[in-house]
């Protein structure tokens, strides 16, 4: 069975809200482990741009997690008062808990 497909330029995020297992994600040379680009990146920063407005985010592969998505997990993290997991302006499961409600709200 095939993935839906997906388009995070266009909002359209196919399965990837109902994934399980996500990694945590972190700009590369931070030290943390998890990923630093690839899909799940692109779908974090598709969600960002998509529906809270952080356009600088990086939609097109191989989907970067840079200073952009940083910031644009740190406005998350402090809008809904998480504390990390990990680190602030590091994806772990908490942000991605709130990255997969709002991208089927």
């Amino acid at each position: 069975m095939m993935s839906p497909p997906f388009n995070f330029a266009q909002c359209i995020f196919g399965d990837f809200p109902y994934r399980t297992g996500k990694p945590s994600l972190h700009r590369a040379g931070d030290g943390y482990p998890g990923q630093t680009s690839g899909d799940m990146v692109g779908y974090f920063n598709g969600v960002m741009r998509c529906k809270t407005g952080h356009w600088n985010v990086d939609v097109v592969a191989p989907y970067n997690y840079d200073w952009y998505s940083v910031q644009a997990c740190l406005d998350l993290q402090h809008f809904f008062g998480l504390q990390p997991l990990i680190a602030y302006g590091v994806v772990d499961s908490t942000v991605w808990a709130y990255t997969d409600y709002l991208a089927v709200h």
